[in-house]
């Protein structure tokens, strides 16, 4: 007998995964690398997510749209300030004078460091092209990048 795979909706993917509190099996790092790989695929969930890469090395955050995605109603201290998830995982975000001649415009014209910020890995080892070594991306504390 063959046996049909399940057809499974973005929305329930969304709410049973995205949406969770972190946890051990929820980790940020996970989430967020699956968030980007849905959009490198599927560029228009950049609406929904509110991740999408910029390049190589580098995503652009909405930082409201990811938020929600995440069920993080603070996300700008929970997420971007000095002790935020994004800090705690070593990434760290680009100046205006990091991106001015390193970005096509379409793709940073909605960047305005507020609201919506480029990002990277400050080992330069997270990328758009391979998966990363998960356990390298530990949870730390005592981060203070940015």
């Amino acid at each position: 007998h063959c046996f049909r795979k399940p057809v499974v909706s973005f929305q329930s993917i969304f709410e049973f995964y995205f949406k969770r509190k972190c946890s051990k099996s929820h980790l940020f790092i996970y989430k967020l690398y699956n968030m980007l790989k849905i959009t490198s695929y599927y560029p228009e969930f950049y609406s929904i997510l509110g991740i999408i890469w910029v390049n190589k090395y580098c995503f652009k955050v909405n930082i409201n749209t990811f938020g929600k995605a995440v069920n993080n109603s603070k996300s700008n201290s929970s997420l971007f300030n000095n002790s935020g998830m994004f800090a705690q995982y070593k990434f760290i975000e680009l100046t205006k004078s990091d991106i001015d001649s390193h970005f096509p415009e379409e793709l940073i014209s909605d960047v305005d460091f507020t609201k919506v910020r480029i990002l990277t890995d400050s080992r330069g080892t997270f990328s758009k092209y391979s998966e990363p070594d998960f356990n390298d991306y530990t949870f730390d504390r005592n981060s203070k990048l940015y």
